[in-house]
């Protein structure tokens, strides 16, 4: 963590402030202004783990862990170069996304729905046969006495009132229309936040590069400054040469 190296090196120049003012080579304000920075820097740490304890507490649920569990960092980072493989991805989404599928199935239940409606306005025709046994009598003898009896049957059935069926038929397209349209809204938005991956992704990368470029630069300079000060007291933290207060390390 940044914040522990600048306390160990807070630390570090603490003692050697403290070591040139035994031998009066510096003064009590140059100690004083290390110490205040050094518990300045303590607070701010004890801060930061005060405000992790909402994010570790969200990822404990996510894990299905006691939210008091303590998360460690790693301390090394390694960033993951992924191919350029969005239309692929997009692809995929598009036919199996569980909330693309939803809206997808839906539509299906509304075009059954308007394909039954449409068939339920036509005309419908049944034919039959009722079958009807006879017992054979025995105090008489008709013709055909004992014969079972064959109907034929015939029907036809004309929707008379067809305003419903239109109603509908319109009902089950504006709800596929507006199925579509929440598909492809859906879809937007999963598109959008895959371009913000990959650019955060890409931002990532060249932001991880200047900060390794930049750390070793400062360790350098930090490195050159102490030396500079324990053999001849010049460069001091805090301190300009023209005697104006300067952030110390």
């Amino acid at each position: 963590m940044i914040i522990r190296e600048n306390i160990f090196l807070t630390n570090e120049l603490e003692r050697i402030v403290t070591t040139r003012m035994e031998t009066g080579r510096t003064t009590l304000a140059d100690l004083l202004r290390i110490q205040v920075k050094l518990r300045g820097l303590e607070q701010e740490l004890v801060l930061l783990d005060n405000q992790k304890r909402i994010p570790q507490a969200v990822i404990n649920q996510v894990l299905n862990r006691t939210a008091d569990q303590t998360i460690e960092p790693h301390d090394s980072l390694t960033l993951v170069t992924l191919d350029d493989q969005r239309q692929t991805l997009l692809t995929s989404i598009r036919e199996d996304h569980p909330m693309i599928r939803m809206y997808t199935l839906q539509q299906e239940v509304s075009k059954r729905a308007l394909e039954l409606n449409i068939l339920e306005v036509k005309p419908s025709f049944t034919a039959g046969v009722d079958y009807i046994a006879v017992g054979k009598r025995s105090d008489a003898q008709p013709n055909g006495n004992g014969r079972d009896i064959l109907s034929p049957r015939i029907g036809i059935r004309v929707p008379l009132y067809r305003d419903k069926y239109r109603a509908k038929t319109q009902e089950e397209r504006l709800t596929m229309h507006a199925l579509e349209l929440r598909k492809d809204d859906q879809f937007n938005q999963f598109r959008t936040a895959i371009e913000q991956a990959y650019a955060d992704l890409e931002d990532g990368h060249i932001r991880y590069a200047l900060a390794n470029e930049q750390q070793s630069i400062i360790r350098s300079a930090i490195d050159l400054q102490m030396t500079s000060y324990s053999t001849n007291g010049a460069g001091f933290p805090g301190s300009a040469p023209n005697g104006r207060s300067t952030p110390p390390i």
